[in-house]
């Protein structure tokens, strides 16, 4: 029987991996119940959150006469957004519930997602034991204890970016960054996700974009004055890397984190550059390049915290659990970071150096995608045409880009390009079209 009477014959939940609407809302409902009872047990047990008082009384005076003088306080870091999160919801129980339940349903929705984009079936198993592995180790409830929705609300929005910039929804994706800053500063740090955009130029238009959403966020409270958020100092403490290249230092200031900034976006400029350049899936870049910056962000900050990790265990665990069929080189790889964000003990600076090496050589060596219909990357096209794959179908491609969706092993996979050359290969097959079956 010919392959597309076969598709057609196959229901949408085999294909896209999603189940009827009806059996959705009470998993749901079941994943929500989950989360808000850790959260309460959380609260019940671990006391008071840590910075979620300090937020919620920043965020009644945001909403107060003198709204616009808030960031007079030096030590306030949280972006607007987050102040408002914590006014809508307070730092009490109702924060441990909404927030345990919030990212037990981000979790499963992004497991499911992320299946579904690289064409998988879901598996009850996979989301039971996500599900488990997110509660049994506190990773729901860490939103509560540090008082930081944006360390998972952030990597979620970087995800988001990088999936709508393939696309060349330029506009989303630079909102999603622009958005993610006024959570908190530290967000601009996921500006690589957008060099996943099919040119240089949409790459550009989405960072300007990012850029004139964050200055709008916070230009109204530096007009009004004082903003002093750029005054903050940090202890650097003993045992970070930090502290091993300068034991001199003793503050951390904001020239330092701008170091700090550029280190981490250079670490993961390049690791998206070479994936690129490699076809890599633009899937496995929405998960991994989130956990690299993260990652290079922790290791090299002065005060290292515990919920810090609680996106990078996120992350690890949606890309392990959502590609382990698909790349399976890579999650072994990402395998040790995630026992590393999981034992406490492991949390030193050179094992999150190795961890982050891991990482990136497993990035570097993902899965490659087989792409027949876009020119060289970020070059003119100097060579002739690869030959058609079997199982490498082309998609309806825009001027900018050209796009293959490979049946085997199924990933998404978009090249740079400046425009789809049609010019007859050496094989003798037209750039973009699928090698056609010999009779017989």
């Amino acid at each position: 029987m010919p392959d597309f009477l076969l598709m057609r014959q196959t229901s949408n939940a085999d294909i896209h991996g999603v189940t009827p609407g009806f059996r959705a809302g009470p998993r749901l409902a079941g994943v929500a119940a989950a989360g808000a009872g850790s959260g309460a047990l959380a609260a019940h047990f671990g006391g008071p959150s840590l910075d979620g008082p300090y937020f919620a009384y920043a965020a009644h005076r945001l909403i107060g006469s003198a709204g616009l003088h808030v960031y007079a306080d030096r030590g306030l870091q949280a972006g607007p957004w987050q102040l408002l999160w914590f006014w809508v919801v307070g730092s009490g129980l109702a924060f441990a519930l909404t927030s345990g339940a919030l990212a037990a349903v981000g979790l499963h929705l992004a497991v499911r997602g992320l299946r579904r984009r690289y064409r998988l079936s879901p598996s009850r198993l996979v989301d039971a034991g996500v599900l488990a592995l997110a509660l049994g180790w506190g990773l729901v409830n860490t939103v509560y204890d540090g008082g930081h929705p944006a360390e998972l609300v952030i990597p979620a929005l970087w995800g988001l970016a990088a999936l709508r910039a393939s696309e060349g929804r330029v506009v989303v994706a630079g909102l999603a960054i622009g958005v993610a800053t006024g959570w908190e500063t530290w967000a601009v740090l996921g500006v690589p996700v957008l060099l996943a955009a099919p040119t240089l130029r949409q790459s550009a238009r989405a960072v300007a974009m990012a850029a004139a959403c964050a200055a709008a966020t916070y230009l109204p409270f530096v007009v009004a004055g004082p903003f002093r958020m750029g005054d903050m100092r940090w202890a650097v403490s003993s045992q970070t890397l930090v502290h091993a290249l300068a034991p001199g230092m003793a503050h951390f200031s904001w020239t330092a984190r701008f170091v700090q900034a550029v280190a981490a976006v250079a670490v993961a400029s390049v690791a998206v550059v070479v994936m690129r350049r490699r076809h890599a899936s633009v899937v496995t870049m929405s998960w991994l390049v989130p956990a690299l910056i993260l990652l290079a962000k922790l290791a090299t900050d002065p005060q290292p915290r515990d919920y810090y990790w609680a996106p990078i265990t996120g992350a690890l665990l949606i890309g392990i659990a959502a590609g382990m069929t698909t790349e399976r080189r890579l999650a072994l790889l990402a395998a040790p970071a995630l026992v590393v964000s999981l034992v406490m003990p492991l949390q030193i600076w050179p094992v999150e150096l190795f961890a982050l090496t891991l990482l990136l050589v497993g990035g570097i060596g993902s899965a490659r995608c087989p792409v027949t219909c876009s020119s060289r990357p970020l070059a003119r096209q100097r060579r002739p045409w690869r030959r058609s794959q079997p199982g490498c179908v082309p998609q309806p491609s825009t001027k900018s880009s050209a796009k293959t969706t490979c049946s085997a092993p199924g990933l998404h996979c978009a090249a740079w390009s400046k425009a789809e050359v049609r010019r007859p290969s050496s094989s003798g097959v037209r750039p973009g079209a699928a090698r056609q079956p010999s009779p017989g």
